[in-house]
């Protein structure tokens, strides 16, 4: 991060609510928890559930019913407590481990530790203990019937999508929204070099306006409090109505930076979502076609966190068939296709990454080859923890194929394969186009 604020000043700020909500802004951090090890499905209050393609790992205030495995930890004085999952990079035990279970360790954390990178490894995240407990929908069962996913992933298609992308239009607005080319807003010429501080953020969301307003899509911004200190933040949507618009499938992408260029994190999710979107302007849809850029992703998805709630202070929970995450798709230096969709098994999430399969395995123009892999670390997880089908779809990141410029100043468009992020977005077009249109 290069904001110059530790990470522990996140303690108490990433409460989120809705604009209007009388929920404080800034509870106090707990300094120690319960983490339990459960079965899918355990019913309790928690301030974070992160989860594997098994079980749940849960920090509560009391141990969850029938837990596999539970134990009270407690921060170390001025520090504080973090969940980390693993993978298998990770050594036998991390600097301040205080327990593991399964694919899951609590470490005590000074407060300047980035962890976006515990250890030094890119793919070990850590998420900081909750500041609030929150209770997700109970009726799981009952939510899956209701939703229409189910019908969409297994109805015979007869018409197979050969719908693709330009990598021209890829290649162009990468450039554009990561610094590389400036951009005409509202009649004024200039460059948006880093999508962390707030004008610049602002910036991007205009020049994506612009986009998609040219596309016929409506546009809002949705704003919330929280994140860093105590002002308001915004989500970026885009919306194409369809037959049915009390139901919406969501792609989603987050418009932050850590303060670089961030041309694959996550410029290349966000313009691919654009791309989508240009795919299927003149198609009707049975649903309509919702696309979100959420702010504050890289402090612990704090913007879709906070729209996952209004969604449900709003009443519009129910109507979300599910959401696919875009998240760097735009690095491929093996040059071989692999790629990730990311279910975790988490409720009926692999019915939409099975989708994904399907297409890729079908559709060999793409050149696009499945790599297993399971993450808690994006913005699909907030829809996990409402108990929503949620998926991500990436590069190889956990494969031995991530962008070694992650979270650097080297992350632009240099580094970066438009023939592979071509691919990719043809996959979730073609995805799309065969769950909506009709």
């Amino acid at each position: 991060m290069t904001t110059g604020l530790p990470w522990g000043l996140l303690a108490g700020l990433l409460s989120v609510t809705a604009l209007g909500s009388e929920v404080p802004q800034s509870a106090p951090q707990p300094r120690s928890a319960h983490f339990s090890l459960t079965n899918k499905g355990a019913a309790s209050p928690f301030y974070n559930r992160l989860a594997n393609n098994k079980y749940w790992f849960v920090a509560s205030d009391a141990p969850v019913d029938g837990a596999l495995a539970s134990q009270k930890l407690s921060a170390r004085s001025g520090e504080r407590l973090v969940l980390v999952e693993l993978h298998g990079v990770a050594p036998a035990r991390l600097p301040g481990e205080l327990a593991r279970m399964d694919d899951f360790a609590v470490l005590s954390e000074p407060y300047n530790e980035d962890l976006h990178m515990i250890n030094g490894q890119a793919v070990l995240f850590g998420e900081e203990l909750g500041a609030k407990l929150r209770t997700a929908p109970a009726a799981t069962g009952e939510r899956s019937l209701r939703s229409p996913l189910h019908d969409l992933t297994s109805r015979v298609v007869t018409h197979l999508s050969t719908l693709n992308v330009e990598r021209d239009f890829l290649e162009s607005r990468v450039r554009q929204l990561s610094g590389d080319l400036p951009v005409t807003i509202a009649g004024r010429r200039l460059t948006i070099t880093e999508r962390r501080q707030d004008d610049h953020k602002a910036n991007a969301r205009a020049y994506l306006r612009q986009e998609y307003e040219a596309l016929g899509f409506t546009v809002t911004e949705k704003a919330y409090r929280g994140g860093w200190g105590f002002g308001t933040h915004v989500n970026f949507v885009a919306e194409k109505t369809g037959a049915d618009p009390s139901r919406f499938l969501l792609i989603s992408s987050h418009l932050d930076s850590v303060g670089n260029a961030g041309a694959d994190d996550n410029g290349a999710g966000t313009i691919s979502a654009l791309a989508v979107a240009k795919a299927l302007k003149d198609q009707e849809l049975r649903y309509s076609l919702r696309i979100l850029a959420f702010d504050e992703e890289e402090i612990g998805m704090v913007g879709s966190a906070a729209y996952a709630q209004q969604l449900q202070d709003e009443g519009q929970l129910d109507g979300l068939i599910g959401d696919i995450n875009m998240e760097m798709t735009g690095y491929n230096s093996a040059n071989d296709g692999a790629f990730h969709i990311i279910d975790c098994n988490e409720n009926t999430s692999a019915e939409l990454s099975k989708k994904f399969r399907e297409v890729a395995e079908r559709d060999q123009d793409l050149r696009l080859r499945f790599v297993s892999a399971c993450t808690n670390r994006s913005d699909h997880a907030s829809f996990w923890r409402f108990d929503k089908p949620a998926v991500v779809l990436s590069q190889n990141f956990f494969g031995g194929d991530g962008n070694p410029c992650y979270h650097k100043k080297c992350d632009k468009v240099d580094r970066m394969n438009f023939d592979y992020m071509t691919r990719m977005t043809s996959l979730l077009a073609r995805v799309t186009q065969e769950l909506l249109v009709p």
